[in-house]
């Protein structure tokens, strides 16, 4: 078991090699998957950078609305449970829009446009 024994910082080759090995792995394997949930992921991954930065201002924008409602100055939630209903409702909530922005990044001509 002492090839088990690796350090992530700085990152030894065994780390390296069991991380990046085993994640090939699990690409490969999902390569030829083509369900509802690869299509969907496959949305976020199409425009990665304007899903990320619309869903930093729809959450600066739901904890104001939150804080205002509530009367206080800052509204934070209380356990990660609610984290978590929170990322997923963003993320669908979020999906008409990334899937459109998407279609139209490919689409579009403008080279600025396939940064986001």
């Amino acid at each position: 078991m002492s090839f088990l024994n690796f350090t992530k910082y700085p990152p030894s080759l065994d780390f390296l090699l069991l991380t990046l090995g085993g994640g090939l792995l699990v690409l490969a394997w999902l390569e030829g998957a083509d369900n509802a949930l690869t299509r969907v992921a496959a949305v976020f991954g199409g425009a990665p950078l304007f899903y990320y930065l619309l869903h930093l201002y729809a959450l600066l924008a739901l904890q104001r609305v939150a804080a205002a409602a509530l009367g206080l100055q800052r509204a934070d939630v209380g356990s990660v449970w609610q984290v978590w209903m929170i990322a997923v409702l963003l993320a669908a909530a979020l999906y008409w829009s990334t899937r459109r922005f998407g279609l139209y990044k490919r689409q579009s001509a403008g080279g600025w446009v396939k940064y986001f």
